[in-house]
């Protein structure tokens, strides 16, 4: 149905997705899928769990920063198995540049949706990853009310490469939500043509929209997700465990 962000802050393993998500708790009961293997299974998201920004007016689709989280019981963390909980180290906040790629990956429904075999009772999935330029979107950040600052916007195109596969049509950003917007690094000459380097892909930021007409998939930044839940969790006090 969507994606979501497993991040550790301040030591609190904390499940990170888009309230338009969360706010489908009180009709669907919500699962989370986490390493495949025995003795590992979906775990249960009680309703109300999440905690996240405000609708403005009752209406989400005027929430342009969309943020839910819920920090997770140590029963929830092992049932989960030996996923990673990215900490500050593997975050960024660096700005876009012509020559940085960043790449959306999540669990669009398209590619999922048959994935369900209700005779076995299993659940197969299938990550996808996109892979742009992050490009200033005045003209949408001004019709949206917002500074831009805050947000991320990849360019959405409707045709795409993939490999030898040539250019195929992009698969549908439904289910991207929550998901996460990575960020590669440089992609030009010097740095591309090394070889005797290694980067490793930083979170950057969580995806929350598709705009078709201006083809963007825009996310908020990560680094205000994390001073946002931080601020939830001293005013909720949990504090910060060290």
């Amino acid at each position: 149905m969507a994606s979501c962000l497993l991040l550790s802050i301040d030591g609190i393993a904390i499940v990170c997705t888009a309230a338009h998500v969360a706010d489908n708790s009180p009709k669907h009961t919500l699962y989370i899928g986490g390493e495949a293997g025995v003795g590992v299974r979906l775990v249960y998201i009680p309703e109300g769990a999440f905690s996240g920004t405000i609708a403005p007016a009752g209406d989400r689709d005027l929430d342009y920063f969309d943020i839910a989280f819920w920090p997770l019981p140590a029963s929830a963390i092992a049932a989960l198995g030996a996923v990673v909980f990215l900490d500050s180290s593997r975050l960024t906040d660096q700005m876009p540049t012509e020559n940085r790629l960043y790449t959306a990956m999540g669990y669009p429904r398209s590619r999922n949706k048959t994935k369900v075999n209700h005779s076995k009772k299993s659940i197969d999935t299938r990550i996808s990853m996109y892979t742009a330029n992050v490009e200033q979107r005045p003209a949408l950040a001004a019709e949206l009310g917002i500074s831009g600052a805050d947000h991320l916007f990849l360019s959405g195109e409707t045709r795409s490469f993939a490999g030898n596969s040539g250019r195929v049509n992009t698969f549908g950003p439904r289910g991207l939500s929550g998901g996460a917007l990575l960020d590669l690094g440089e992609f030009a000459p010097p740095e591309f043509v090394k070889t005797d380097s290694q980067t490793n892909a930083l979170l950057s930021g969580m995806i929350i929209e598709y705009y078709e007409e201006h083809r963007a998939l825009m996310a908020v930044r990560i680094s205000l997700i994390v001073a946002s839940i931080r601020r939830a969790l001293a005013q909720d006090g949990l504090g910060a465990k060290r």
